[in-house]
């Protein structure tokens, strides 16, 4: 059944807003009416956009438009612009389509009575719930203006984390791609045609060159297998790690083992906990319920173990420096700083000092681990061909010596 969103004048002369169900706005009116209630203004809130509604509920916007939605959002409500006002200007100029319908619709549910924070809630595939919790603190503080310029400063920061990704991935990938595409040539065209002349001449073969030959016959053969056992490798652990809490905690401390990038992925984890920690207790949420949002936003579940260890600590009143002493993930300078801030009463001002030392040195630390891997990849790639070149000669080197 449709709902409306509608603004109406009670038996005593108050205006209400207020959500109501209805066949249709005339239905509404009439039902409103026998009970003494008069319409001044009804609108349909659309199914499409509600939680749950259509395709599984609502409109997923990328990082770029909403990060400049809060930031007009933010310097709006900062010139003293009402929030309804604000999001009524930038329903009608947002150059996002999606993004378009998604602040029409909090406009509309604004307009109804509710919240921002409560109409965040109803589009969580457009604003995670980290923004929606750090908007209702903000309502709650009275700076909702601040607030807004932190989540388009925490934005700002995932995108320009994802971007140095991007970058230094490209060329490693383009490497990887094309190594691939050469194995795949040379197992299943070259070193076939190579056997079948090689058993014509009744050559003697290196053993180099038998390998190669028994692999690249495994390989034409068993094609379908490996492939098969490749997707099922994938397939247990991607849906592993979602049905068993256990299994997802080894793969991730597994993750965190493997040499060079299990360093990177530690950092990546500390930088979100740093970069989400501050920006919620900055925006006035306390420590305990902070720290509770904030470990499921780590990406790995040891950090998450850690994180909720933490925030039990620390609701039973102990500091948290003194906590991260004892858990080897946290390192020793962020609990350092963690505890200057708690000795001098600033860990808002201490908490932002470890995400700019993480801003500062996580970008350099992912260009300098892709600068090591592509030389590896490319001395890799040489010692293959190699390989292959030496068992083809070694052969042919044979066949002469015997004739």
């Amino acid at each position: 059944m449709p709902r409306y969103g509608f603004i109406a004048i009670d038996d005593r002369g108050r205006e209400y807003r207020a959500v109501d169900e209805a066949m249709s706005e005339a239905a509404l009116e009439g039902r409103l009416r026998k009970a003494g209630h008069w319409v001044a203004k009804a609108w349909e809130i659309r199914p499409m956009l509600q939680k749950g509604g259509l395709f599984g509920g609502s409109i997923r916007v990328p990082t770029r438009p909403l990060t400049e939605f809060f930031l007009q959002l933010s310097m709006q409500l900062k010139a003293g612009i009402p929030v309804l006002t604000a999001l009524s200007g930038e329903a009608g100029e947002s150059p996002h389509p999606g993004l378009k319908r998604v602040v029409q619709d909090l406009s509309e549910r604004v307009q109804s009575g509710q919240t921002l924070s409560e109409a965040m809630a109803a589009h969580p595939k457009a604003f995670p719930r980290v923004v929606v919790n750090l908007t209702k603190a903000g309502e709650a503080s009275g700076n909702l203006a601040e607030t807004c310029n932190r989540i388009r400063l925490y934005m700002e920061w995932q995108e320009r984390i994802m971007a140095d990704m991007r970058q230094a991935l490209t060329y490693p990938a383009f490497v990887l791609v094309c190594a691939l595409a050469f194995v795949f040539i040379v197992f299943t065209l070259l070193i076939p045609r190579f056997a079948k002349l090689l058993a014509e001449l009744n050559v003697p073969l290196p053993l180099l060159t038998q390998i190669m030959m028994r692999t690249s016959d495994f390989f034409v053969h068993n094609w379908a297998g490996v492939l098969g056992g490749v997707a099922a490798t994938w397939a247990g652990l991607h849906f592993g790690t979602r049905l068993s809490p256990g299994f997802a905690l080894l793969v991730d401390r597994a993750k965190l083992k493997i040499p060079v990038i299990g360093g990177l992925w530690c950092m990546i984890g500390m930088a979100r906990f740093a970069q989400n920690l501050g920006v919620m207790y900055g925006a006035g949420i306390a420590l305990p319920e902070a720290l509770g949002m904030v470990a499921g936003l780590t990406g790995n579940r040891v950090l998450e173990k850690s994180i909720t260890e933490l925030r039990q600590a620390v609701t039973e009143g102990r500091q948290m420096h003194s906590v991260m002493g004892s858990h080897p993930i946290f390192s020793k300078l962020v609990s350092q700083m963690i505890a200057v801030g708690e000795t001098t009463g600033s860990l808002a001002t201490a908490l932002e000092n470890v995400s700019d030392y993480y801003n500062e040195v996580l970008p350099r630390q992912i260009k300098r681990m892709f600068s090591l891997l592509e030389p590896l990849m490319i001395v890799g790639l040489v010692g293959f061909v190699g390989m292959v070149a030496l068992s083809i000669f070694l052969p042919i080197v044979s066949l002469l010596n015997i004739r």
